[in-house]
Formats: structure tokens, sequence, C-alpha cells
């Protein structure tokens, strides 16, 4: 023989009893009422083999004007008259056989204990929109959303649809509408199907509020349509721990996908990540492969890192030390000839700095060289910065104006600290900016 399930009476503030001390500690007249008119009050009696409180329940006539006093004495609860509630029993039976057929598409004890908000059809909807609920349940059925009534929250139990009659899309976020669970009508998703631009769009806008999780979820779904740009900011977003646990070797994973489509920022930063070793060994020569895919495709970005491999790692990348500065120059120019203001900077540092050598005539071995320090070619490559509005390279202009003593002008030199002080120069930006560094810093 089976097993019997008892199942608890639910009290008040979802209290569950199970027995008759916790049903008489935890009494709710109004509960007990509703249990009593849809008969749990007599299987749950019944199941537990209180034989005596299940015979006078049968006894009860739900329309006994003394009912709520004889259900607390048959469980030997003291009845206060003036607390007692008054019972419509149709409305509570009209309850119960609502709840019986919400409990079809839910077991979610919190969503049926709001079935007085639960619409299963049309008119029962257009009846809690005026009593002024914020938050209704559609169920199971196809509901008109009428779209002048606003601040609504609509939530789908089975299979609810809401039928949007509107000939453009809706912007259901300035009406205050949201749903949950909710599919539209067909002719309304027809109507609003978003192509891959709009949905990147959308994670372009949740971007910009901080909405992180949000925008993830757009952009992952626009990169599996083929979208590389959509591909790189997942990668981003993994390198960053933006809406997600950050992630290296997930950043790297979607880095490549957007490089296999020519995207050459993905391609630089997947040279970044081995140059810094993120997510991967460190490798420089693998890191100058990607930097160098990058800036055949013109990425200025690109040039000038491979341009500072060969200034800080010319061992590893290959070169003679002394050889350094040259090639360094050669890959900052090729950056400023496609558009850098940087690079520019960069190549006035090379030569601020005296990192380039000359080699005397009158001696024969390539180690007897000299340092030469051109404040006058690095002055025209500051100048260039400047122009594109690089704050650290009006700030070395205004150095060589105050400190070189065949170039001093104190109004040049306090015209470019001016300058640089409203481009939004700040020496704390820039860390290791003394003579014989190795690089300059990387703006």
């Amino acid at each position: 023989m089976g097993k019997k399930i008892k199942f608890p009476l639910q009290m008040k503030d979802d209290v569950a009893v199970r027995d008759l001390d916790e049903l008489c500690e935890h009494f709710d007249l109004d509960k007990v009422i509703g249990c009593f008119l849809d008969g749990k009050l007599l299987s749950w009696c019944e199941a537990r083999y209180y034989d005596a409180e299940a015979d006078a329940i049968r006894a009860l006539d739900k329309d006994d004007a003394g009912l709520h006093r004889r259900l607390c004495e048959i469980f030997g609860v003291e009845y206060h008259a003036e607390e007692a509630p008054k019972i419509d029993v149709e409305a509570v039976e009209e309850r119960n056989r609502r709840l019986g057929e919400l409990k079809q598409y839910t077991s979610d004890s919190a969503v049926l204990e709001k079935v007085d908000q639960v619409a299963f059809n049309q008119e029962e909807l257009a009846d809690l929109i005026d009593e002024g609920y914020s938050e209704i349940y559609l169920c199971n059925n196809s509901f008109v959303i009428p779209l002048r009534v606003r601040n609504k929250h609509y939530i789908g139990i089975g299979k609810a649809e809401a039928v949007i009659r509107s000939q453009e899309r809706v912007e259901f976020e300035e009406l205050g509408i949201t749903f949950d669970d909710v599919k539209f009508d067909e002719a309304y998703e027809k109507l609003t199907h978003e192509t891959p631009e709009e949905l990147y769009r959308k994670g372009c806008e949740a971007e910009d509020r901080q909405d992180y999780t949000t925008a993830l979820g757009y952009y992952q779904k626009v990169a599996g349509m083929g979208n590389h740009d959509a591909m790189f900011n997942v990668g981003f977003f993994y390198a960053q721990g933006y809406g997600v646990t950050q992630s290296y070797q997930e950043a790297i994973k979607w880095y490549r996908k957007s490089a296999d489509f020519g995207n050459v920022v993905a391609m630089n930063m997947i040279g970044w990540l081995y140059e810094a070793g993120y997510g991967v060994g460190q490798n420089y020569l693998e890191a100058f492969n990607w930097y160098k895919k990058a800036a055949d495709l013109g990425n200025t970005i690109s040039m000038e890192n491979i341009a500072f491999l060969y200034l800080a790692h010319s061992y590893e990348m290959g070169c003679e030390y002394a050889q350094r500065p040259y090639i360094a120059l050669s890959w900052f120019k090729k950056a400023v000839e496609a558009g850098s203001n940087r690079a520019a900077a960069y190549i006035g540092w090379i030569y601020y700095y005296k990192h380039i050598y000359v080699i005397q005539d009158t001696l024969n071995t390539a180690s007897d060289v000299l340092w030469y320090h051109n404040d006058l070619e690095a002055i025209k490559w500051f100048e260039k910065a400047a122009d594109g509005g690089i704050a650290w390279a009006m700030n070395k202009l205004y150095c060589i104006y105050r400190d070189n003593p065949k170039l001093r002008d104190e109004v040049k030199s306090a015209d470019w600290n001016q300058k640089a002080q409203e481009a939004g120069y700040s020496s704390s930006d820039f860390s290791h900016e003394y003579p014989n560094d190795d690089a300059p810093p990387r703006l």
C-alpha cells in the first residue's frame, strides 16, 4: 500500500501547517474559511486521522451565518466576532476556481498568492488595469495590450501572447511597459524583426549607460550573426571583466574570431596580449607578427607598438642595441604618414632624449659613437604632435624653451606650458619621463 502524501495548509505569510498544534498557533480565520470552501481543510484532517474534526467539518453548511464561530470551535481557537472577516462565499469560491485554473500552468507559490492579479481573458485584463495594478499576469491566452496605459509590467504564464496593434515598432521603455515570458503576436514580430545593426546599436547604448550585462548579451547575439565588431567587443568585455568574469583566454578567443574577419583593432589587441603575456605565454615575436598584420592594413597604433617592441625589447627582437632607435624611427614615421599625431611626439622624444647616434668620421669602429642631442629636430616633431592636440608634446616644447641655453625663450616657454595645461597635461600620467629611459611614455 502506497504512502499517503500529506499536503500542508497555507496560512498567512505563507506559513505551512502540518498538524493541529501548528494550525492553532498560526490560525488565520480568513485562510481557514478559504480552505474549508475549496475542500482542503477536510482533506487535510482526513489525511491525518483527525476524525472528530473531519466529522465536524462535514456537518458544516457554507451558508451558515455562524460559520466563523463554528470553525474556531472545532479547532479550539478563541473566536472574536469583531475581528471575524465577512464571508463572501461566491467570491471565495470564484477565487478558488481561478486558483485551480492557475495551478494548471504554474506551481509557483509566489504567483499563486497573486491570483487576484491574473487575467485569463481580455475582460479580466481590462478590470485589472482599471483597478490600478502595475503588475499583471497574463495566463495562457492572447491579450490586446493598451499602449495608452503606461507603466505596466506584464508577466506571462503558460502560452501568453501580447497583441500589439501598431504599424511601427513601439518604444516600450519610453511608455514604461515591460514584458516577461510573453511573446508578441506574429504580425508585430515580423514588423519588429531587428537587424544586426539595430541589435549592435542597442548593445552600444547599454554599454554607454554601463549596463554591461545587457550590452554583452546584445554583442554576443550579433557576434553569432558574423559581426566582427561585436566579436571584438565580446573579447574586450572578457578582457576587462565587464558584465562577466574576467578571462584573457576568452578575450583572445573572441579577438581571434574578429581578426579572422580582418578587424585590425582585434589584431592589435592580440599582439598586446602576447607582448604583456596575458592569457598566453609572453612572446614578443608573436606580438610583432600580430602587430605587423594590423600595421600592413594601415593601423597606426600597431605601427607604434612595433616601434616600442624594438625600443624596449631589442635583444628579443634580434636587433643590435644601437640600431633600435633607427628601426623605431622608421615605424613611427610610417605611423605619422598614416595620420598618427602620437607617433610624431614619439619621434620628437627620440631626438630630445639623445637616442640617435652619430659615428665619428675619424673613428673606425661602430662602437665609437657620440650621443646626438638635436632639440631643433625634436621641436619640429613635437610641434607637429602639438598641432594634433598631444598635450605631452606641448609640455616637451615648454621644457626645451625653458632648459636649452641656446633656444631659451621665456615667452614661448610660458605659452607652451599654458597650452599643455589647457590640453590636460599632468606629469602624474607619465611616470617614466627621464633622459636615459628606454622608451617614451605610451600616450
